[in-house]
């Protein structure tokens, strides 16, 4: 028996809205001016623990701890990279953070020994050579700091994705999101209480765009 696959038109229209709201989160964080990057990246995963609170459950206690550290490394991942987001432009930024895919190819095959499927690399292939396209320009805001920290943006990104992978396998996908995040700002509140980086106070525009934040490259 084998079970229903959705129709190809209907995965292509998901993986676009899907990419289409993942572009927007290097420019909802940059045009967060008033708030440090990782108050806006608190907020971006505490919002989302919040508003998927209905959905946590109780999971299995080994799943506990992956998501813990899955949690600790995607807090690690959004400050890292809206910290970068200040010094380099939002098209270096987004470009390099987005090689995660490449990295977490590479730890698989570390971990398990084997190596992603060839229609996975060739998929990488062409999403590194679009990426050295649009990363090619002259910009005199991209600095070189704010590039590195967008490279280790994204190798925190693809840590977080195969961490975190046992976990998903058990774990309803609503429920993996709402204890990631919850588990990401938790985990963020150390760097907060070191730098005294305020957490409110910020006009309503601010508030907006962190709320968006949260909502479309998130939750969409």
């Amino acid at each position: 028996m084998t079970e229903d696959r959705p129709a190809p038109w209907r995965l292509v229209a998901v993986l676009a809205v899907a990419v289409g709201a993942v572009s927007t989160a290097g420019v909802l964080a940059r045009s967060a001016t008033e708030a440090a990057p990782v108050a806006v990246a608190f907020w971006r995963v505490a919002a989302t623990a919040v508003l998927l609170l209905p959905f946590l459950g109780r999971p299995a206690r080994g799943d506990v701890g992956r998501m813990a550290l899955a949690g600790a490394l995607l807090g690690a991942h959004f400050a890292t990279w809206f910290v970068a987001l200040r010094w380099t432009t939002v098209l270096h930024s987004t470009v390099l953070v987005c090689l995660s895919p490449v990295w977490a190819g590479l730890a698989e095959r570390w971990r398990a020994g084997h190596l992603p499927r060839p229609a996975f690399w060739l998929g990488v292939a062409m999403a590194v050579l679009g990426a050295g396209l649009l990363a090619g320009d002259t910009d005199a805001r991209a600095t070189f700091a704010g590039d590195a920290l967008s490279v280790l943006a994204g190798l925190f990104g693809a840590a977080y994705l195969v961490i975190g992978s046992g976990a998903r396998a058990q774990v309803g996908i609503a429920a993996y999101m709402g204890w990631t995040g919850l588990f990401a700002a938790v985990s963020l509140v150390p760097w907060i209480a070191a730098q005294d980086v305020p957490l409110t106070g910020w006009s309503a525009q601010t508030w907006a765009l962190i709320a968006a934040c949260a909502a479309v490259p998130q939750l969409l």
